[in-house]
């Protein structure tokens, strides 16, 4: 599996556990400010420890107007594989969803109007779990009623949808069939739920580096 929304990696938090999880990729996510160092500094320690997995370079822009975005945009989308957008205005969500330079909406709740737009551009709305295990009552139960509304606009306009951990810590983390199971709990299908763990990210982060790389020279022209 991929989890692409991870805070672990940046905080250096105890990376032995990693082991138990079985990924296939994992998020260096930063938040407002990617760190170029830094992200090097993870990837050659993590590349020693565990030469099969992938360890993918990310920013976090929280916004709440346009310009925000389209700023973050014009000094990290060369210099990351992953942009998510963390939108706490329902104007920057739209504006967001109107972006086909953004990867990722994080902590997803979209409207209509913006899950079309999403849909056009390609952009990913994401289910974060952290989100989920995090609250309790009836905060948990609006939560998985607004995810099941984002869920039936993802299905109507067919937006991609990408699952992730949120993790903070390694008590956080979650393996691939605990996540799939949660997701299942809360009304992603099966299918829906592995696409959204594995197949999704993985699409994201290749074409992404072969834009970076200038393989893909604009969108559906490639370079052979």
């Amino acid at each position: 599996m991929y989890d692409i929304h991870n805070q672990i990696l940046v905080k250096g938090d105890n990376l032995e556990f990693l082991k138990h999880f079985r990924l296939r990729g994992v998020g260096a996510i930063f938040k407002n400010s990617f760190n170029t160092k830094k992200f090097l500094e993870i990837k050659e320690r993590l590349n020693k420890q565990y030469p099969k997995l992938d360890v993918i370079s990310g920013i976090e822009i929280h916004a709440s107007k346009k310009s925000q975005i389209k700023k973050a945009i014009e000094e990290y989308r060369n210099r990351v594989e992953v942009i998510l957008v963390d939108c706490k205005e329902p104007r920057a969500m739209r504006a967001a969803s109107e972006m086909g330079e953004i990867d990722i909406i994080s902590h997803a709740f979209v409207d209509q109007s913006a899950a079309r737009e999403c849909a056009k551009n390609n952009i990913a709305l994401e289910i974060n779990l952290k989100d989920l295990i995090s609250v309790y009552g009836i905060k948990r139960a609006n939560l998985i009623s607004k995810i099941r509304f984002n869920l039936s606009l993802a299905r109507k306009y067919k937006v991609p949808l990408i699952l992730t951990t949120g993790a903070d810590s390694i008590y956080d983390m979650r393996n691939q069939r605990q996540i799939i199971a949660l997701a299942e709990c809360i009304g992603f299908k099966h299918e829906e739920a592995k696409k959204a763990l594995i197949d999704t990210p993985k699409r994201i982060i290749k074409t992404n580096r072969e834009k970076i790389s200038g393989k893909i020279i604009v969108e559906g022209v490639k370079r052979v």
